[in-house]
């Protein structure tokens, strides 16, 4: 029976085998053993690691907001009502200002309100539907919460254009 045993290159004792053979584990073959071990059970974690934290697929609807010389891409929420949004486009829409706070769009068909809650709290960049008025809506400073108010979605590029935009505007799917 040999006295080491061979992985890699590192030759490791054995310690049932030196033990049977009068010898003690040298604190040097003790040490690359625990290296090796060490290494085994890192390389095991990352090769675990990576497999539980691959990205998904990327399966979000993201649309373009063209206003002018503004343009803008938006990422929906996967909610009924920004299903519902998301099945109306591409839609031509015109985009006003609203009280320095919010551009606003009517939209000519109502967005399905299945599961949505009361009303929102938008944050900057949102992008909303107002149900009491059928409006579309993108913030570009703070609202607070209304009744009402359900997000849809968030800015995700082109958010510096957004207080520029007006007029006529195009919203249409880019993804999804």
């Amino acid at each position: 029976m040999s006295a080491s045993t061979k992985s890699s290159s590192v030759r490791l004792p054995r310690n049932s085998d030196a033990a049977s053979h009068g010898r003690g584990v040298s604190p040097a073959d003790r040490r690359r053993s625990e290296v090796l071990r060490s290494a085994i059970c890192i390389s095991a974690a990352l090769v675990l690691a990576g497999c539980a934290s691959a990205p998904a697929p990327d399966d979000s609807v993201r649309v373009r907001i063209t206003a002018g010389a503004s343009a803008m891409v938006a990422e929906l929420d996967d909610t009924p009502t920004a299903r519902s949004f998301a099945a109306q486009l591409p839609l031509q829409v015109l985009l006003r200002d609203h009280d320095a706070t919010e551009k606003v769009a009517t939209l000519s068909r109502p967005l399905s309100l299945d599961g949505a809650p009361a009303g929102a709290d938008a944050a900057v960049y949102d992008i909303a539907y107002y149900a009491p008025l059928g409006n579309f809506v993108i913030y570009y400073r703070d609202p607070g919460y209304f009744p009402g108010l359900v997000r849809l979605g968030r800015i995700v590029a082109g958010a510096e254009t957004l207080e520029a935009a007006s007029g006529p505007a195009t919203i249409e799917r880019i993804s999804q």
